[in-house]
């Protein structure tokens, strides 16, 4: 298991725009850069990287976060072998802790929970909680049925 602390210094250490430019030709577009997305087949740049937020956006694929992402997206790449790539990548050293069975099932349990996973299939969303509410509700103001202007005008049909 990597330690926390690595983690964090090779997240603080790496720099996006230039793992990401590796992978996709970037042009400085204000103070974002842009690029033709490495997720899809595009002629038009969508897929934009803003250093000074450490963030990538891709609006072609609809994909965006951090450069580890970007790498896990890219690459097929778990999160730890993501980061020990960026690792190698800046010549950061890598002390992996030994792992006791009672850790390893821990994470397998908080991998399981992470996403609310039986939350989400329980409960329903914001979205379709303000659905449902709408459309039980009758509407706060009945619409005016507008005057027919034609009729008013005199114009005949």
């Amino acid at each position: 298991m990597i330690p926390a602390e690595t983690v964090d210094l090779v997240l603080q250490t790496a720099v996006i725009e230039d793992v990401i430019g590796d992978y996709v030709e970037l042009k400085k577009s204000g103070s974002s850069l842009r690029g033709l997305s490495p997720f899809t087949n595009e002629k038009t740049p969508s897929f934009y990287v803003l250093p000074e937020k450490g963030i990538f956006k891709c609006f072609s694929s609809d994909k965006g976060g951090s450069v580890v992402t970007f790498l896990m997206e890219l690459e097929k790449l778990s999160f730890p072998e993501a980061i020990k790539q960026l690792a190698s990548r800046y010549g950061i050293e890598i002390q992996e802790e030994e792992v006791s069975p009672e850790q390893q099932q821990a994470a397998q349990s908080r991998a399981r929970r992470s996403g609310f996973g039986e939350y989400q299939t329980q409960c329903p969303s914001r979205k379709t909680l303000h659905l449902e509410d709408s459309i039980r509700r009758p509407p706060a103001h009945p619409r005016r049925v507008q005057p027919d202007h034609a009729a008013l005008r005199g114009v005949v049909q």
